[in-house]
Order: C-alpha cells, then sequence, then structure tokens
C-alpha cells in the first residue's frame, strides 16, 4: 500500500499534493478500521472530504483550475447519490458509510478526469468482490467496500489521465 501512495503522490506539488496526501493517510485510517470493525466513522469521512474540498479548492483558485474542481465536485455528488440510492434500495449491499466515503472518492478521481471516476468505482468493487472472495464470504454476507474505494480512487487517479 506505501508504494501505491508514494506512486499516486509523485507526480503532484503545493497544495494538490497536500490533498492527495491527505486522502492517502485518511483513506489508509478508513480502509483499517473498515476492515477490523466493519464502519466508516462519520468524523473521519467528514473530514476526508472536508480536507480534500478545502486543499483542492485552493488549487483551483491558485492555478486557476476551477473546471477540476468543479468536475470533481460533481462526481462527488454524483458518486454519492448512486451509492446511496443502492443503500436505500439493497440495504445489505452497501452501508452509509460506504455511501459517506463515496463522495471523497467521487472528488479525488474526478479532479483527474471522468475515466477516472468510472474506473475507480469499478475497480473499488472489483477489489472488494476478490477480497471477499480470498476471505471465502458467503451469498449474503456483507462485503466491506471502504479499502476497495480508497485503494481503487488511489489506483484510477495515479495511472488514468
Amino acid at each position: 500500500m506505501a508504494a501505491g501512495i508514494v506512486l499516486y503522490v509523485s507526480h503532484r506539488a503545493g497544495w494538490e499534493l497536500a490533498a492527495y496526501v491527505w486522502f492517502a493517510g485518511l483513506g489508509v485510517m478508513l480502509a483499517s478500521v473498515d476492515g477490523v470493525v466493519r464502519r466508516l466513522p462519520n468524523v473521519l469521512t467528514g473530514l476526508t472530504a472536508g480536507g480534500l474540498l478545502a486543499a483542492l479548492g485552493v488549487v483551483a483558485l491558485v492555478e486557476d483550475r476551477g473546471a477540476d474542481w468543479i468536475r470533481g465536485t460533481l462526481a462527488g455528488v454524483l458518486v454519492t447519490a448512486v451509492f446511496g440510492l443502492v443503500a436505500l434500495v439493497r440495504p445489505r449491499m452497501m452501508g452509509w458509510g460506504d455511501v459517506k466515503l463515496a463522495f471523497s472518492t467521487g472528488l479525488v478521481t474526478g479532479w483527474v478526469s471522468w475515466t477516472a471516476v468510472y474506473a475507480g468505482v469499478w475497480l473499488a468493487f472489483l477489489l472488494a468482490a476478490v477480497w471477499a472472495l480470498a476471505r471465502r464470504r458467503h451469498r449474503g454476507d456483507q462485503v466491506i467496500l471502504g479499502p476497495g474505494l480508497v485503494a481503487g480512487a488511489l489506483i484510477a487517479a495515479s495511472l488514468l489521465p
């Protein structure tokens, strides 16, 4: 995971680097907590989203990247809305912590591109499925999505234009 974080932030600078380090650091904490207790604490998901919005907002103002900030924010809202709908319709499939983390995932990948958003979400589900199969989960068992959301966003934002 540490190698992924280094790759993730290696081509960033200034406040953008701060935003990505913020997401990576809190994302590792969130993934760890979710893996152990199957919960994504409101305090951590809120801090992650708030710090990202603020740091990327500074980048948008200083470097004239308002379009990236708007795209990221819209992606965060869109991913959150879709996850929220899934949580309402199929509550055993997705928890509300996953819905709250979805905003940060959408924001981080949306800052890069819409392709990164799409790839990050699909990677999250793929990684969660692999993790569930490795742990020999049975049909109907709740799948831990938090680590997949963080890792999927890190991978997509690192490797995609």
